[in-house]
C-alpha cells in the first residue's frame, strides 16, 4: 500500500508496501512496511493512548530518515506505559539522520522477532541500546539484546561510546550475562566507541564483525578467545586498537580476516595456527606489528591468500609458510625490517606473488638452485624495487633462461631506479602480458626478442626507452608490431 503525501489516500498494489512522507493518521490498515522521510515536525511515533503507529500490529519494516526533531520512538516512557501498543512482530527497523535521537524505548527488548537493526547518523545516541542501561533502583532481570536480533549496524554515531553499557546495570553476575543470537555486526565511523560490550565476551553466535573508523576502540574482546562461531573478520582505521583478542577457540571457524590501518596493533591471536579453516589473512599498514604467534599459521591449512603490506616492524614471516599447500595468492611489500630467510621456506605451488626484490626475491635468486624456476604453477610475477635496488639486468644474466617458471604468464617490474635492460625471456612460452613502471635508465629490450605469446605490454615512467617504440622508426618497433595491446605512458601505440 502506498500512501501519497499529497492527497493521502491509500492504494493498493501487490508488494503491500508504504512509503510515507510527512505525519501519519492515527486510523492506518494493516501495514506490513512504513518507511517515514524528511519529516521536520515528528518528535516521537508512539504516545500512550494515541500512538502514530500504535494501531499498525502487523508491521514487519520500519524505516525512518532525515526527521531532524525525532528524540524517541515512544513519548512517555512510565512503567506500564512504554509496552503499549507497540508492533512486537517488527522484524527491520532502521533509523537514519536523526541528530536528536538520544534513546531507543526501554520496550525495545519486547521486540522479539526484532531480526535487523540498523543506526546511522544518530549523533546525540550514547549507547545501545537504552534499555539496557538500568538507571532504577531495581536491577534488570536479564540483559541481553533483543531475542532475535541477528544483524546490528550501526553507522556515523559519534558520541556512542559502548554498545552494551555493563556499569549501569545492577548484578550483571548474577543474571548470566548476555543470551543472544546475533550473527551479524557491523560498526562504522563511531570515533567515540571504546569497547563493544564493556564487561562481557562478545555473544557467541557472531559470524560476521565489521568494525570502520573507531579511532578510540581499544580492544574487540576483553579477555578470553573470539566466539568459535566467528568467519568473518574486518578491521580497518582503529588507531586505539592494541589487541584483537587473547586468542582463537579450539575449534574456530574464522575464514577470514582482514586488518588495515591500525597503528598501535602490537599482536595478533596467540594461537593462530589453530585456524584450520582460514582461506584470506590480509595485514595492511599495522606499522607496529612485531611479529606473527611463535606457531605460526595452521600446517596445511585452507589458506589461499596472504597479503601482509606495510607493517615496518614486522621482523619476520609467518612459522610454517612453507607448509601451506593450498597457498595461491602471496603479497609481501613494505616490511623493511623482515629479516634473513631460506628460499625454501615459500611453498612452490603458487600461482601469483607480489613481493619486494631486495627483501624476497633476491634470495629466491641467489640460492643456488631455489629459484622461481621451481614454481611450476606461477602465473602472475609482480617485483617492487626501491631506491636502493641496484639491479641492473632483469633477470640476472647469469640466471638467464632459467630464472622464471614457464608457466609465467604476467610479469610487472615496478620502481627499479637503476634497471638498464630486459634480459632473454624466451623461454616464457605461456607468456601473455608485461608490464614496466618508473624504470628511468630502462633502454634495452631482449636481442633475441619478445615471446610469440605476448598479448599485451605496457610501460610507464620510462623514458629512455619510448622513442625506440616510435612507428615505423623506433629501433625496437618491429618487437612490438605484432602485439595486440601496447600501451605507452597511458598511449596506446
Amino acid at each position: 500500500m502506498v500512501l501519497s503525501p499529497q492527497n493521502s489516500q491509500v492504494t493498493n498494489d501487490m508488494s503491500n508496501r508504504v512509503f510515507l512522507r510527512g505525519i501519519l493518521q492515527e486510523e492506518l490498515p494493516n501495514l506490513e512496511e512504513v518507511s517515514i522521510k524528511n519529516n521536520e515536525e515528528l518528535t516521537c511515533l508512539w504516545r500512550a493512548g494515541h500512538g502514530l503507529l500504535q494501531d499498525i500490529g502487523s508491521l514487519h519494516q520500519l524505516k525512518i530518515a532525515s526527521c531532524p526533531q525525532l528524540v524517541s520512538l515512544v513519548e512517555e516512557e512510565e512503567k506500564g506505559q512504554q509496552q503499549q501498543g507497540l508492533p512486537c512482530r517488527l522484524q527491520v527497523l532502521e533509523l537514519r539522520s536523526c541528530p536528536r535521537l538520544v534513546k531507543l524505548p526501554q520496550a525495545f527488548l519486547s521486540f522479539s522477532s526484532l531480526r535487523d537493526l540498523k543506526i546511522s547518523d544518530c549523533d546525540s545516541m550514547e549507547a545501545l541500546p537504552d534499555a539496557l542501561m538500568h538507571k532504577g533502583k531495581a536491577p534488570l532481570e536479564k540483559a541481553q539484546l533483543p531475542p532475535s536480533l541477528k544483524k546490528l549496524r550501526v553507522y556515523y554515531c559519534n558520541s556512542l561510546r559502548t554498545l552494551v553499557d555493563e556499569d549501569q546495570i545492577l548484578d550483571i553476575n548474577s543474571c548470566g550475562g548476555y543470551t543472544s543470537v546475533l550473527e551479524q555486526l557491523q560498526i562504522i565511523h563511531c570515533p567515540s566507541l571504546t569497547s563493544l560490550w564493556s564487561k562481557s565476551e562478545l555473544p557467541a553466535t557472531l559470524e560476521n564483525i565489521y568494525v570502520d573508523r573507531c579511532s578510540k576502540l581499544a580492544f574487540l574482546s576483553l579477555r578470553g578467545n573470539l566466539s568459535k562461531a566467528l568467519k568473518h573478520l574486518y578491521i580497518v582505521s582503529c588507531s586505539n586498537l592494541e589487541s584483537i583478542a587473547e586468542g582463537l577457540d579450539d575449534n574456530t571457524s574464522l575464514e577470514t580476516m582482514e586488518i588495515f590501518i591500525c597503528q598501535n596493533l602490537k599482536v595478533l591471536p596467540h594461537n593462530l595456527h589453530k585456524a584450520r579453516h582460514l582461506r584470506l589473512l590480509r595485514i595492511n599498514e599495522c606499522p607496529n606489528l612485531v611479529s606473527f604467534p611463535e606457531g605460526g599459521l595452521a600446517p596445511f591449512s585452507k589458506l589461499t591468500t596472504l597479503e601482509i603490506f606495510n607493517c615496518e616492524k614486522l621482523k619476520a614471516l609467518p612459522n610454517g609458510l612453507r607448509n601451506l599447500t593450498s597457498l595461491q595468492y602471496l603479497l609481501i611489500q613494505d616490511c623493511p625490517s623482515i629479516g634473513s630467510f631460506t628460499a625454501n621456506c615459500f611453498p612452490t605451488n603458487l600461482t601469483s606473488v607480489r613481493i619486494d626484490y631486495e627483501k624476497i626475491y633476491k634470495p629466491l635468486i641467489l640460492e643456488r638452485g631455489l629459484g622461481l624456476h621451481r614454481f611450476t604453477s606461477l602465473r602472475q610475477l609482480t617485483l617492487f624495487g626501491g631506491e636502493c635496488c641496484s639491479l641492473v639486468s632483469f633477470p640476472l644474466e647469469k640466471d638467464t633462461g632459467k630464472a622464471l617458471p614457464a608457466s609465467l604468464k604476467h610479469l610487472s617490474i615496478w620502481n627499479f631506479p637503476n634497471l638498464e635492460r630486459i634480459s632473454s625471456i624466451e623461454n616464457l612460452t605461456s607468456f601473455e602480458s608485461l608490464q614496466l613502471c618508473c624504470c628511468p635508465k630502462l633502454q634495452e629490450f631482449p636481442d633475441n626478442g619478445l615471446p610469440i605469446s605476448l598479448l599485451r605490454l605496457e610501460i610507464y615512467g620510462c623514458p629512455l626507452i619510448e622513442e625506440r617504440f616510435e612507428k615505423d622508426k623506433g629501433q625496437y618497433w618491429s618487437l612490438i608490431a605484432d602485439i595486440p595491446c601496447v600501451r605507452i605512458d597511458c598511449h596506446y601505440v
